[in-house]
């Protein structure tokens, strides 16, 4: 009887635990090559559902959020990028550079960068200014069809990669 009841709290301990970490953590599948050199097609991610609960996105966060507009081309659902622009930055392109409000910013992880004219525009409240690393081949906040990216369409914050 002793061995039963062990049994079956750790079976239920074990269920509780892998619904707690599928609801914690998702993992996907990157779908194309606008993140390298950080990250590159076919590679994988882990992702904490939970990063933002309790705080908001930070620049240079890596996240993954959802862009239905962007489904119709065929590139997929969720998109990866890092935040460049939190609510009430101003954020401006030229040349090669990139200025949050007024500075411009070290950017060590870009790759392919190429001349971009952005003229400068105020991230709004509950949205982010998002950029591929890969500037050259990304759709981003550049673009109409990403745009600000709101809070609420932030999944997660990528925490690891293989």
């Amino acid at each position: 009887m002793k061995k039963t009841l062990v049994f079956i709290l750790s079976a239920v301990v074990a269920i509780l635990l892998a619904i707690l970490t599928a609801s914690a953590f998702q993992i996907i599948t990157i779908t194309d090559n606008s993140m390298l050199p950080t990250i590159e097609e076919g590679q994988h991610a882990v992702i904490s559902r939970w990063a933002y609960r309790n705080t908001d996105p930070k620049r240079d966060d890596f996240v993954v959020f959802t862009n239905k507009v962007y489904t119709i081309t065929g590139e997929g659902f969720l998109m990866t990028k890092r935040i460049i622009g939190q609510p009430s930055d101003k954020v401006m392109m030229t040349g090669e550079s990139v200025y949050v409000n007024n500075k411009v910013i070290d950017e060590d992880y870009t790759f392919m960068k190429s001349p971009y004219e952005f003229e400068e525009k105020v991230v709004p409240k509950d949205r982010y200014f998002v950029l591929g690393d890969n500037r050259t081949y990304s759709t981003d906040s550049r673009n109409e069809t990403v745009g600000m990216v709101d809070k609420r369409d932030i999944i997660g914050k990528v925490i690891f990669i293989w």
